[in-house]
């Protein structure tokens, strides 16, 4: 990281079962006004995600972003071919049930019973999206996220503010998953689906090959919105 990028505080956490994760905090410069849980990409929470919470700080939200994938091996990888089948496995072998138990525990310590939102980023939308539907938090963000098409049948009963972003040219998240999320969340005032255009797989993250500032300014804006928007209700 440059001069420009220091590193998030780091507060290892210990879970009620014993397991020592590591949690990236950074803290607004006034008292914050919600708790922002962030779910990374598989690569961990590495530059691009520093900056992501750093955003989300700057906006005026305590930002949290857990090394979730630690129960398989902890820490970053890097962006390289090599690197992305490394984190495909590490996201393979992790249990999925214990870690969305660990991001809850996680939440709720750093929440302080205040507001808590979700954001989750490619591989961290699915958790999150999961832990919505089990009526946890008070709202969440979806950036380029796959997989969500599992649950496209359930979004109907989301209760809570949700903003879910994809990139048009995603080719991880096809077209026509797109449809199937939009369909299952057709009538559901509480969902907002958008697209951007040509924007494609993590398109969100600055340290990516993928990145596109537009798009990116365009999502966490809109975003942002929502969720304070949320605070007022």
């Amino acid at each position: 990281m440059s001069s420009k990028d220091p590193q998030l505080a780091c507060e290892p956490f210990t879970l009620s079962d014993g397991f020592g994760m590591d949690v990236f905090v950074d803290r607004p410069q006034q008292p914050a006004k919600a708790t922002i849980l962030l779910l990374s990409p598989i690569f961990g929470v590495d530059l691009s995600f520093a900056r992501t919470a750093r955003a989300w700080a700057a906006a005026g939200y305590l930002a949290v972003a857990p090394d979730y994938f630690a129960r398989a091996f902890p820490g970053v990888i890097t962006h390289s071919d090599e690197g992305f089948r490394k984190a495909i496995g590490r996201m393979k072998t992790i249990d999925r049930d214990r870690q969305l138990l660990d991001i809850r525990e996680i939440g709720a310590h750093f929440g302080h019973g205040a507001p808590l939102f979700l954001g989750g980023y490619c591989a961290g939308g699915e958790p999150a999206l999961k832990l919505m539907l089990e009526g946890f938090g008070d709202g969440g963000v979806i950036f380029h996220a796959a997989r969500l098409g599992l649950y496209a049948d359930r979004l109907g009963a989301i209760a809570s503010p949700l903003d879910i972003h994809f990139g048009e040219a995603d080719t991880l998240v096809p077209p026509e998953e797109v449809a199937h999320v939009r369909q299952g969340a057709a009538g559901n005032d509480h969902v907002r689906i958008t697209v951007h255009p040509e924007a494609v797989h993590s398109f969100t993250q600055s340290a990516s090959r993928n990145y596109q500032e537009a798009a990116a300014a365009a999502s966490f804006g809109t975003a942002r919105s929502l969720l304070d928007a949320a605070l007022l209700r």
